[in-house]
């Protein structure tokens, strides 16, 4: 994706130093601390002004929107970004204006950035006819990503123009834009973006398929990027083959998940658990030995979700597993698969784990579990001791009092009312 540097938060944060710093001067100034520069005091006086309007969230975003017609670039420009972060609605009209006959291309691209942040549809003229007429391609490219963000199917028709752009930035911001608006009209014109020969495009196009409520044209289409040379692209297509939520998507995601690249096999886990078909079992099963335990942990997350009993028995093999998180995930899997007193044989001893981010996960599952003994443990726990006979940690004593809430247990309100005592 192309840079924005006027956009960019960091530069962002330095201007703000940079105008408080102004408003100091000033001051000074004022009180003869500091010679006056005849030059700058009035852009200055300005600047501070904005930054005062902006902190104090002025209810008056018109007051805002007067410096937009400013002499001086650098006010307008700071205008502008205020605008954007002060996001009212009633000044679409004078940034509209802005981006499309202020001569300084700066002002034109927070203009169009600020419409984008305000989101409302009366921005979008401006911003169709900054895409087709600007000289600028930074603004071109901020008026798609802009008309995304006002996510009003008025605009889908520009977002698909962009999508033929020349320039490959643009092409991106228009997937995205298409994503957020979520128009199934664009289908067509998505489905023939995949072959774009820009990855980045590619990967935005497949993201944004994710919002077309139609899995005989996304299934086939997303399915044919499976092998693409971008881990990027092969990971968007795991996660939208999941958010279609349609078995017949499992014969590609399987394979997804012995892909070389980490984040191409955790969405794989992720597309199964959404889909929820309890057929993909042996393949989840298979990567609860996985080399990298952000894939364990993901795998068994899954078998969670698919509702395969069966799959328990290795869970409680691998809740033993050396890193925290695999454990409280197979904890919690195996407390949505079996029946209550049955996972709490298995699911109770792990309150004792030696990691209190696995105990805190583990009581706070519990509170789908009510039984006596894990209601028991959950007082205990939640009253200052845990079940390692030393003082409750704060995450897991918190855990434990949200599922004692869950679990609707009026004899607790003991131990509650002593948490609310807890300094943590």
């Amino acid at each position: 994706m192309s840079g924005r540097r006027s956009l960019n938060y960091s530069r962002m944060e330095n201007s703000r130093h940079y105008i408080r710093a102004s408003l100091a001067a000033v001051l000074l100034t004022s009180l003869g601390f500091l010679p006056v520069l005849a030059e700058s005091p009035a852009v200055d006086d300005q600047l501070a002004t904005l930054a005062m309007l902006e902190d104090t969230r002025c209810p008056e975003g018109i007051q805002v929107a007067a410096f937009l017609d400013n002499s001086e670039p650098e006010v307008r420009r700071r205008a502008a970004l205020a605008l954007a972060r002060l996001q009212d609605s009633t000044t679409v009209d004078q940034l509209a204006d802005r981006l499309r006959s202020d001569e300084d291309p700066e002002v034109r691209r927070l203009a169009a950035f600020a419409l984008g942040q305000i989101g409302h549809r009366d921005g979008l003229t401006a911003l169709e006819t900054a895409y087709g007429a600007d000289a600028d391609r930074e603004v071109r490219e901020l008026a798609i990503e802009a008309t995304g963000k006002v996510a009003d199917r008025r605009g889908t028709a520009l977002c698909v123009r962009a999508l033929a752009d020349a320039d490959a930035g643009i092409r991106h911001q228009a997937g995205i834009a298409l994503w957020r608006i979520g128009d199934e009209i664009a289908v067509r014109q998505l489905l023939k973006a995949l072959e774009d020969p820009d990855p980045d495009v590619r990967w935005a196009v497949v993201y944004a398929l994710e919002k077309i409520e139609d899995p005989a044209q996304v299934i086939p289409g997303v399915s044919a990027l499976a092998g693409d040379p971008s881990p990027l692209v092969r990971a968007k297509v795991a996660r939208t083959l999941g958010r279609v939520r349609d078995p017949r998507a499992l014969p590609v995601i399987f394979p997804l998940l012995e892909d070389e690249e980490l984040a191409v096999r955790v969405n794989a886990c992720r597309a199964i658990a959404a889909i929820g078909d309890s057929s993909a079992a042996p393949q989840l099963l298979a990567r609860l030995e996985d080399a990298h335990p952000y894939v364990r942990e993901m795998a068994a997350a899954a078998l969670g979700e698919i509702g395969e009993d069966v799959a328990a028995i290795r869970l409680e093999q691998v809740s033993k597993d050396s890193v925290d998180a695999v454990r409280a995930a197979c904890g919690v899997a195996i407390l949505k698969l079996l029946p209550p007193e049955s996972a709490q044989l298995v699911v109770l001893p792990m309150l004792e784990d030696p990691g209190e981010y696995v105990r805190a996960l583990i009581a706070g599952a519990f509170g789908a579990v009510n039984t006596p003994e894990v209601v028991t443990a959950l007082r205990q726990i939640a009253g200052g001791t845990n079940l390692r006979g030393e003082s409750s940690g704060g995450r897991e004593r918190a855990a434990a009092a949200g599922a004692l809430g869950e679990l609707g247990i009026s004899d607790a309100r003991a131990e509650l009312l002593a948490a609310l005592a807890d300094d943590r």
